[in-house]
């Protein structure tokens, strides 16, 4: 497994947990795994840390 595969599947698992602590259900009852995975490759544009930018979509998505 490459790294980039290894930091989607640690980035997807940190999305899915801060879903979970917000709403109870993972991120997979509110997004399919293309939008898990365009999500992933907008955080490796951007310059932000994966738990600041997935705290910042989750509390955005439920505005």
């Amino acid at each position: 497994m490459n790294e980039t595969v290894q930091e989607r599947i640690f980035f997807i698992d940190q999305l899915n947990e801060e879903f979970l602590s917000h709403t109870g259900y993972g991120a997979y009852a509110y997004l399919n795994t293309f939008e898990s995975v365009k999500l992933f490759n907008e955080f490796n544009e951007q310059e932000l840390p994966a738990n600041q930018f997935i705290k910042d979509y989750v509390n955005h998505y439920f505005r």
